[in-house]
């Protein structure tokens, strides 16, 4: 019976509960690790051996940049899915994100570390109407439209760490790629909310089909580039279309996608497919 260990920062997520049912159900023993640890722990390696005694290691989330990075010191040949969000502390940065997968050819808009500059600035490098995100925010949040000084001063205000401005890219919605161990599961579009930008589900955006075969096919191959240069198993790839030039960009990589939207949007049992991969990965 293969032992296989999901981190996660709560037992409840609809994904992570749903994954550890199709995996009992095909005979694995599931343990699911939550909550922060102590230093206690820590220190005399509980809670990293709890982490790795296992045949297979999923992690979510749950322990903290810190943490997080201790365990990924203390990895060896373990079978870990997304092993590099272990070792690699910058991997769900989205400005880290965006010059890897641009030092492949992949095009992105055009992004700015903001380090001070005025709004005329940035105005001058990413366009008048401009896209201001935090580095690490995620479900739509810490990302704000920015047309004048006086909203940039006060987002600038809201938000902490790295931010970043980018070029905003006139589009319909955006495309959500699901790759799962370098092939593409799923396609779907994500349609933003009236008068809102966010096409992210958390945001009030919906989902749709996208039937248009050339568009997937140019989607999936942007898709594996990217999950392949940033060495992800499993993720949710964003992908915007120009609206005008039909131009594709690459937006950001989910080190650890939801699949909820997907699934209601399209009728599909992703939690089956990685079970399924999972035990594929055993053999």
């Amino acid at each position: 019976m293969p032992k296989i260990h999901i981190g996660t920062s709560a037992k409840s997520i609809v994904e992570v509960t749903q994954l550890a049912a199709e995996l009992q159900s095909r005979g694995c023993e599931v343990t699911l690790i939550h909550g922060q640890p102590s230093i206690d722990s820590a220190l005399d390696e509980s809670i990293f051996t709890q982490y790795l005694d296992a045949d297979l290691l999923y992690y979510r989330s749950g322990l903290g940049d810190i943490f997080r990075s201790e365990l990924g010191s203390r990895i060896g040949d373990q079978n870990i899915i997304n092993r590099i969000y272990l070792t690699n502390p910058y991997q769900s940065n989205k400005l880290y994100q965006a010059l890897t997968v641009a030092r492949c050819g992949i095009v992105i808009p055009k992004t700015v570390l903001i380090g001070g500059q005025t709004y005329d600035s940035l105005q001058s490098q990413v366009g008048e109407t401009f896209v201001m995100k935090g580095a690490y925010g995620i479900q739509g949040k810490q990302v704000f439209l920015v047309h004048s000084t006086e909203q940039y001063v006060r987002e600038m205000d809201s938000l902490r760490g790295e931010i970043l401005a980018q070029e905003l890219i006139p589009n319909t919605g955006d495309y959500r790629v699901f790759v799962i161990g370098g092939r593409v599961h799923e396609i779907f579009k994500r349609v933003p909310a009236v008068g809102s930008f966010k096409a992210n589900i958390f945001q009030g955006g919906r989902g749709e089909t996208v039937s248009d075969d050339l568009l997937r096919e140019r989607l999936s191959k942007i898709a594996i580039r990217a999950a392949t240069a940033l060495s992800l198993d499993i993720t949710g790839i964003d992908i915007i279309e120009h609206q005008q030039t039909g131009e594709l960009y690459f937006i950001e990589a989910n080190v650890n996608p939801g699949w909820k939207g997907l699934d209601t949007a399209l009728g599909c049992n992703t939690s089956a497919v990685v079970a399924d991969w999972f035990l594929e990965r055993l053999r």
